[in-house]
């Protein structure tokens, strides 16, 4: 039986993330004198490129850079803590990492940051290696991401992506690897099941 190499996203799958992300991103937008969505309508701003949410909530593409810049001043003194791993995920990293599997993360949110994130919360020795994306915009897609994670590893493991997105599943049906969406997320189930991955489960346990 061939070794697993876990890849899970970090937003909404390890982590719970949307509450320091929807306090920055309106920080950010209050700031710009854009108008500031309800939190009901942020849903999808967790997991994308920031630079995409701030364009689909009406940020000229010229004012983007500053608008990140923006969030970022916030989420480096607050957001980042409000962030906390999902019932059950730290038990199940603990689980694995004793049954031998190699675990990743692969994710859309800068490397530094999503290494801060992970140790904050004590679960960062589970993981072999994090993969994020660049400050700038230049390499922030998820399946380059993934591709990065993917040309690391050695020929006798399985890799699986593990994703709350429809993103997630794009990112591994492009490098050829198999998808498990989890529903506990930010991506709507229905988003999920028109993403077809191999496995769709709505529970930690189930995962």
């Amino acid at each position: 039986m061939k070794t697993i190499a876990a890849l899970f996203d970090q937003d909404g799958t390890l982590t719970d993330s949307g509450p320091g992300i929807y306090y920055c991103f309106k920080k950010a937008m209050a700031e710009m004198d854009y108008p500031i969505p309800e939190d009901s309508k942020l849903r999808i701003i967790v997991g994308p490129p920031l630079r995409d949410s701030f364009i689909c909530f009406g940020v000229p593409e010229e004012k983007v850079e500053e608008a990140i810049t923006r969030y970022r001043k916030w989420y480096f003194t607050e957001g980042l803590l409000m962030n906390t791993p999902y019932p059950g995920i730290a038990e199940l990293l603990k689980k694995l990492s004793l049954e031998k599997e190699e675990l990743y993360v692969a994710t859309s949110k800068p490397t530094p940051l999503a290494t801060s994130i992970l140790q904050n919360n004590h679960v960062y020795s589970y993981f072999n290696r994090i993969y994020g994306a660049s400050f700038d915009k230049s390499h922030d897609k998820k399946e380059l991401i993934v591709k990065d994670c993917l040309d690391s590893l050695a020929p006798s493991v399985l890799p699986v992506m593990i994703g709350d997105t429809s993103f997630d599943v794009q990112g591994a049906r492009k490098n050829n690897i198999l998808s498990i969406a989890v529903t506990w997320g930010y991506g709507s189930k229905e988003s999920l099941v028109e993403a077809k991955p191999d496995y769709l489960v709505s529970t930690v346990k189930e995962l």
